[in-house]
């Protein structure tokens, strides 16, 4: 096995290659807080982040629509329009925060490649890429999990570490959020009965629901189990109808219409013939610290997100933080705020990290961000809550 670099060489490189600029770009590249191509957070596109210079928040509340011109004559000034009618939102930025120490395994991996001159600049992706999947992502995980709660439950729990728990309420308003009971085992109800039909009785008078609020949806939001209860619906695969050729017994031919088995491409469809977008599947787990693991997005819950009008702006760097590229966040239904940290003079998110050669010696790592979900839109989406059966 090749000999690794002692705890003095590994300190001294950290040193010298992660400093303030470098670390910065791995903290604030806007890119990281979508997740990654395997593991991607959805409803980032939704909340994006936005910096902002201050860790006070205010927002009025006002609806983003297009509204129709007037009948005018030629030498009179044209009637102003309102922007829209709205409420202040107001808020205070909360505190993220995570540590981590690289296992021996890892330490063991950073030796051998600085003790390889040569391989240097993959003793730096090494521990970049260690940086970007413990702090960063750990850091949007987080934001992800606020999110869901946001959208989901117009609520935000926040847990501080020697502190009780307490709530952030968002508006909620009436008939966008609703139950569908399941039953049990013996006796289903809601998504999983033979004689519910989700379609007309829940996911169409949702869809009517948000079109008459001037948002037309454009994505559904849920848990493989809500999906599978959907494509097992008899009511649901029966929208799916298709003529199907049946052998008789004399060898001929004879045509009957059976419902088709509800995969996803024929769910998909059959929600698009009743104007409605196809599933999108959210099934991301997260591990916890004292065992097992948690889900990013709710088993429970079937979200609708209609589209907003709103845009945001992202800016896309350079591995030297020279932007590259712009581009335009459709339809987000507000944002998530990112402020200023105790001691930076500007806002994002931190990172630093450190070789310490006192036991047990490693490479240590902290990351720390002010955010929290700004949920403009609360009238552009609504939630179904269909729980788990019940065992009889």
């Amino acid at each position: 096995m090749p000999p690794t670099a002692d705890i003095g060489s590994i300190a001294a490189f950290i040193i010298s290659v992660f400093t303030d600029p470098f670390l910065k770009q791995i903290a604030r590249n806007p890119i990281l807080q979508f997740g990654t191509e395997t593991q991607p957070f959805i409803l980032a596109q939704y909340l994006p982040v936005v910096q902002r210079d201050t860790n006070e928040i205010y927002e009025e509340i006002t609806k983003i629509g297009t509204f129709i011109a007037d009948d005018g004559a030629p030498l009179s000034p044209p009637q102003m329009k309102q922007t829209g009618q709205g409420m202040a939102f107001r808020g205070r930025l909360g505190h993220i925060d995570i540590s981590a120490q690289m296992d021996a395994q890892d330490l063991r991996t950073l030796g051998r490649l600085l003790n390889q001159g040569r391989e240097r600049s993959l003793a730096i992706e090494f521990v970049t890429q260690w940086l970007i999947r413990t702090i960063r992502l750990a850091i949007e995980l987080k934001a992800e999990k606020q999110r869901a709660e946001a959208l989901c439950n117009a609520i935000v729990t926040v847990t501080p570490m020697d502190a009780p728990s307490y709530t952030i309420t968002f508006p909620n308003p009436a008939g966008h959020r609703i139950t569908v009971p399941s039953g049990t085992t013996a006796a289903p109800t809601g998504f999983y009965s033979l004689t519910f039909d989700p379609i007309q009785n829940t996911l169409v008078p949702l869809r009517i629901l948000l079109q008459n609020k001037g948002y037309e949806p454009i994505a559904i939001i849920t848990s493989s189990r809500i999906a599978g209860a959907l494509q097992v619906n008899p009511n649901v695969a029966r929208y799916g109808a298709g003529l199907i050729a049946l052998p008789t017994a004399t060898g001929d031919l004879t045509f009957e219409n059976r419902p088709l088995s509800a995969n996803d491409a024929v769910l998909n469809g059959i929600l698009q013939a009743n104007g409605l977008p196809p599933i999108i599947r959210y099934d991301r787990f997260y591990p916890l610290q004292g065992g097992g693991q948690a889900r990013l997005f709710p088993d429970d819950k079937l979200l609708i997100i209609g589209a907003s009008g709103r845009a945001q702006p992202l800016e896309i760097p350079d591995d030297q933080g020279r932007i590259v590229r712009r581009e335009l966040i459709n339809n987000t239904l507000g944002y998530y705020g990112e402020g200023i940290s105790l001691g930076e003079v500007e806002p994002g998110l931190v990172i630093t990290v450190k070789a310490s050669d006192l036991k047990p010696r490693s490479v240590y790592a902290e990351g720390y961000r002010e955010g929290f979900p700004v949920f403009l839109d609360h009238e552009a989406v609504a939630v179904v809550t269909v729980p788990e059966l019940v065992a009889a």
